[in-house]
C-alpha cells in the first residue's frame, strides 16, 4: 500500500471538497504553524516534518500521507510566513535511515516450509490448467461479490473475504520471490508516506498463479459491478515491526484496488489493519470517518474503493495501521497489491 504518486494535473482530479485540496485551508494552517515555530525559539525541523505536522496537527488529518500537491502549497506558505527565519527554523533532511523491513525471501520463509536454494521453484502450468485456475478463482470472487457485499463496499469503503487456500498462498508467495523487481521503494517519514514498509512492482511474465489471480479479480469485478476501467499493476508490499502506511490514494483513475494477504495474522504479525478514511469526515470529527478492515487469516482478499470513482462518490483514502509482533520471532507482513 504505497503513497500517492506524483501526477501531472492531480489538483484537478481530486474533488474540490477534499481538505487535502483546499488551498486556503492548507495555507492558513501553514501560516499558523510557522508562527508557532518562531515562538518556540530554538525548535528546528525538516521541511517534510513541517508539512506533516501541518496536515496531522493543524488540519486534523492524523496519519495522512503528504502528497506532492500538499507539500508544494504548505512549503510556499511556510517560506512566506517564516521569511528570514526560514533558514534558522528549517533543517536540511538527514541521510535516509536504513529501513528494518524483512526481505521478500525472509517473509516467504514464514509462509511456506522451505525455499529451494537459489530461489523458489515455480510450478509449471499448462495453458488449460491456467485457464482452469483463473476460472476457479473468478467463480469464488463472484460468489461473495453479491448484492450485500457490494452494498457493504459502497457504505464502508471495503470488504474482506477469504479467497485462497494454504497451498495457493504458498504458490503465490514463491512466485513473488522470482518476479518482484529489485527496485524497491521504502516508506519513510522523511518522504511523508509512513515508515517501516516497502513495495516493488511484480513482473507477471511466467508467473502463472499471480497472472491468473489478477485476471480473475478483474474479470469478476467487471461482471459484478459493471466497472469498465481497472488498474493493471501488481505490487509486492511488505512491512516489519512498527511499519505503518499513512492514508493515501495510489491512483485517481480507477475505482477499485485490492490486497491479498499472504502472511499469517497472529503468527507472522499482529495489527496491520487496512483502514478506509474519508478526509472531510475526519476533519469534521464524524464518528464513522474511518473504518478498520482487520485481517483474520492468510489468503484473505480486501477489495476497497480507491477514490471517489467508486459507487457512492466518496473521496476514499486508505492506509495501514501499525504492524506489531506476532508469535513468530520474525515480524513480517507480506501482501500482494492488485489493480494498482
Amino acid at each position: 500500500m504505497p503513497k500517492r504518486p506524483r501526477e501531472e494535473g492531480a489538483a484537478v482530479l481530486v474533488p474540490p471538497n477534499t481538505p487535502l485540496r483546499n488551498k486556503a485551508l492548507l495555507e492558513d494552517a501553514a501560516r499558523a504553524h510557522a508562527a508557532h515555530l518562531i515562538q518556540s525559539q530554538g525548535r528546528r525541523i525538516t521541511a517534510m516534518k513541517f508539512c506533516a505536522e501541518v496536515l496531522h496537527d493543524r488540519v486534523g488529518l492524523k496519519d495522512y500521507a503528504v502528497g506532492q500537491w500538499e507539500r508544494t502549497i504548505i512549503s510556499a506558505a511556510r517560506k512566506s510566513a517564516l521569511g528570514e527565519h526560514d533558514s534558522s527554523c528549517i533543517l536540511k533532511p538527514p541521510p535516509p535511515v536504513t529501513q528494518d523491513v524483512p526481505s521478500i525471501e525472509a517473509a516467504v520463509h514464514g509462509i511456506v516450509d522451505s525455499i529451494p536454494k537459489g530461489g523458489a521453484a515455480r510450478k509449471k502450468l499448462s495453458v488449460q490448467a491456467r485457464a482452469q485456475l483463473e476460472g476457479d478463482w473468478r467463480k469464488r470472487i463472484s460468489g461473495f461479490l453479491d448484492a450485500d457485499a457490494l452494498k457493504e463496499l459502497e457504505m464502508n469503503g471495503g470488504i474482506v473475504r477469504q479467497l485462497l487456500t494454504g497451498a495457493e498462498v504458498a504458490s503465490i508467495a514463491k512466485e513473488l520471490v522470482m518476479g518482484t523487481s529489485t527496485s524497491v521503494t521504502f516508506l519513510r517519514e522523511s518522504s511523508g508516506s509512513g515508515r517501516g514498509g516497502a513495495y516493488a512492482s511484480v513482473r507477471l511474465s511466467d508467473l502463472p498463479h499471480l497472472t491468473a489471480l489478477a485476471r480473475a479479480l478483474a474479470g469478476a469485478l467487471r461482471a459484478c459491478t459493471g466497472c469498465t476501467t481497472l488498474g493493471g499493476k501488481v505490487l509486492a508490499t511488505r512491512y516489519g515491526k512498527g511499519g505503518i502506511n499513512w492514508a493515501h490514494q495510489d491512483q485517481t483513475l480507477h475505482p477499485y484496488q485490492a490486497y491479498v494477504l499472504l502472511s499469517r495474522p497472529g503468527i507472522d504479525f499482529s495489527g496491520g489493519e487496512l483502514y478506509m478514511s474519508e478526509p472531510e469526515a475526519v476533519v469534521s470529527g464524524a464518528p464513522d470517518a474511518e473504518l478498520d478492515l482487520p485481517w483474520s487469516c492468510s489468503g484473505e482478499i480486501a477489495i476497497f474503493n480507491a477514490n471517489w470513482h467508486a459507487p457512492g462518490g466518496k473521496p476514499w483514502y486508505h492506509g495501514m495501521r501499525m504492524v506489531h509482533q506476532g508469535t513468530d520471532e520474525l515480524c513480517s507482513m507480506l501482501a500482494v497489491g492488485l489493480l494498482e
